[in-house]
């Protein structure tokens, strides 16, 4: 019974060692598999190792080489330099400064015909001696200077009125009277501009702008100071006997032309 005891004994120290010797070898093994480097192709290891960094390291990317541009075709054409720019915007003129426009020159007179009556700037009287001495349908020229319509305008005038004249302009074909107006003791700047021309054997005129201080006038007054000129100028050339032909406004000259009426 003893020896059968001490056998056993034995066999389990026997079995302890093989299983303690196998224990050290699968260590041995495990311990030189980690030393050694991975081979390609190889994947890691399916655990952790306690203790051991198990970080992963990212491999830096392959450095790229350069590929070198191929030459363009020998049949390759360039773009016109305009593909890659907007249109060209047409070329502005720079605005040129407005220009006034210019009256026209002063025409000169007609020549008057052998035997016609000419008066340079003629007073009233004057006229009248002229016209007087005439024979019936007998041709007249009369041509009035700015200073002389300045001086028959005042002479018309009564002294003391709601207007005193001040100056008489012509130009581009209009006459220009400039003057001031005065009512229940107000005084303003007062100009009129007028068209003049001859219908029915009398000179004439129409009112096309009439101006008080810097305000238009009521086209009332208008009527009224246009009604007013017209029966004045119909009545002087009754009374002085002519007939108006023709008026011709200048540049400061004013021509009108005629004929002697019986």
């Amino acid at each position: 019974m003893q020896d059968k005891r001490r056998l056993n004994t034995l066999l389990k120290i026997a079995l302890a060692l093989v299983a303690v010797n196998v224990l050290l070898c699968g260590c041995v093994i495990v311990y030189l598999t980690l030393l050694r480097p991975a081979r390609a192709g190889e994947s890691p290891l399916p655990w952790p190792l306690a203790g051991r960094n198990t970080a992963t390291r990212t491999p830096a990317p392959p450095l790229k080489t350069p590929t070198a541009t191929a030459p363009l075709p020998a049949t390759y054409t360039p773009l016109p330099p305009t593909a890659t720019r907007l249109a060209q915007q047409p070329t502005v003129p720079p605005t040129q400064p407005a220009v006034p426009p210019t009256s026209a020159a002063t025409p000169a007179p007609p020549p008057a015909p052998a035997g016609a009556i000419v008066l340079n700037d003629p007073t009233l009287s004057q006229l009248l001696q002229a016209v007087a001495n005439g024979q019936a349908g007998q041709a007249v020229f009369v041509n009035l200077s700015e200073g002389a319509l300045d001086r028959e305008i005042q002479a018309s005038l009564t002294a003391g009125g709601a207007y005193q004249h001040q100056s008489a302009r012509l130009q581009g074909g209009r006459l220009i009277l400039t003057g001031r107006g005065s009512f229940e003791g107000i005084s303003a700047e007062v100009q009129t501009t007028a068209r003049l021309y001859a219908a029915g054997c009398r000179m004439t005129l129409d009112v096309e702008r009439m101006r008080i201080g810097l305000l238009p006038a009521p086209r009332a007054l208008v009527d009224q100071v246009q009604a007013s000129a017209r029966e004045s100028l119909g009545g002087y050339a009754a009374a002085v006997g002519l007939c108006v032909e023709g008026v011709s406004v200048g540049d400061g000259a004013l021509s009108i032309a005629g004929r002697v009426q019986r």
